[in-house]
């Protein structure tokens, strides 16, 4: 019997919860808040980081496809996420006026009947020849490559993934010039590096930093360093890790989690701003009962992107966090 590859045992460790995931929503006759409720968008993104990966190694077809698939999934389940985060915030606050909080509960109704739609148009729900099963056999069938140069192949992806963040940021690719397609498209494109880590099944482990490196210092705070994000699993029998130092994948840590505050706190200006439209509710109903402050208001989107690309630039230019993680990477190829 042909034993499964490493490649295929890592789809495997998120296709099958998502699957179970699959079978006990079906008995929903509105399955999307089930699926959001249970973690479907956090096994998402590590199928969508893998066939990201393996789309660059072989079967480029199979791999894109897959991945556009689970991304379809995943932007409906966080269509969901952005209005159920506001309608649980907003529902709480009784002085709120009703056509202002219904602009969020019918956002998400709607989010989570496009998702249905999806569900059941492309068969994801069917337990018979339905998506599952058909993308079980491709995965089968894939070239796969054996588990010495699978680790190679993904080392050359990743730093060359570190190499077109950087120079897309150099060239302006990447940019603050605005909320969503500015600081929301960094840290997506910044994230997927530690949902890579997550996703490779214990390829990739970190180093303990025998020395501290002062200029990393201040991304070193006790509530990334404990991070369960940064808890990666144990490497399976016969895998040759690549190391990364744990204070520069801490750094990087660290400024996902600082440019998703920036980009939440752009976000949430700009969906009062939507939904004070959307309802024909006055601004002012809105912002004294969330007794913004005068220094809320005050905080443009020009100004918070601007401490996004104060933080973006030290990170990558000063502290050269990225090079750094490259050359781990690096570090590591040589000593297999």
């Amino acid at each position: 019997m042909k034993s499964i590859s490493a490649g295929q045992n890592r789809f495997k460790q998120f296709l099958e919860p998502f699957g179970e995931l699959l079978h006990n929503a079906k008995s929903n006759d509105n399955p999307a808040p089930y699926l959001f409720a249970n973690g479907a968008r956090d096994l998402l993104f590590r199928l969508e980081a893998l066939s990201r990966i393996y789309k660059a190694l072989h079967n480029k077809k199979l791999f894109d496809d897959l991945n556009d698939g689970f991304k379809e999934l995943e932007d409906s389940l966080g269509a969901i996420d952005y209005f159920d985060a506001f309608e649980k915030e907003f529902l709480k606050i009784k002085a709120l006026p009703p056509a202002f909080t219904n602009y969020f509960v019918e956002g998400r109704n709607h989010a989570q009947g496009l998702l249905n739609k999806i569900l059941k148009k492309e068969k994801w729900m069917a337990e018979k020849s339905g998506k599952l099963s058909e993308i079980e056999s491709e995965l089968k069938n894939a070239d796969w490559l054996d588990p010495e140069e699978d680790s190679t192949a993904i080392e050359e992806f990743l730093i060359n993934q570190i190499d077109k963040f950087t120079t897309k940021y150099e060239k302006g690719k990447l940019h603050f010039n605005d909320i969503e397609d500015g600081v929301h498209e960094f840290r997506r494109k910044l994230r997927w590096f530690s949902i890579y880590a997550a996703a490779l099944d214990g390829l990739i482990q970190l180093k303990k930093s025998s020395s501290a490196d002062e200029s990393l210092s201040k991304y070193l705070l006790p509530e990334v360093i404990n991070s369960p994000f940064n808890v990666m699993p144990e490497p399976p029998p016969g895998i040759q890790p690549i190391y990364i130092h744990d204070h520069h994948f801490y750094a990087l840590s660290w400024l996902i989690e600082e440019t998703g505050k920036l980009k939440d706190e752009g976000l949430r200006n700009e969906v009062l701003h939507k939904a004070v439209k959307h309802s024909g509710v006055l601004l002012i109903e809105v912002t004294d009962v969330l007794n913004i402050t005068k220094e809320e208001k005050e905080r443009s989107v020009e100004v918070i992107c601007a401490e996004a690309e104060v933080i973006a630039d030290t990170f990558i230019y000063k502290d050269m966090v990225m090079e750094k993680i490259k050359r781990d990477i690096y570090r590591s190829i040589e000593s297999t």
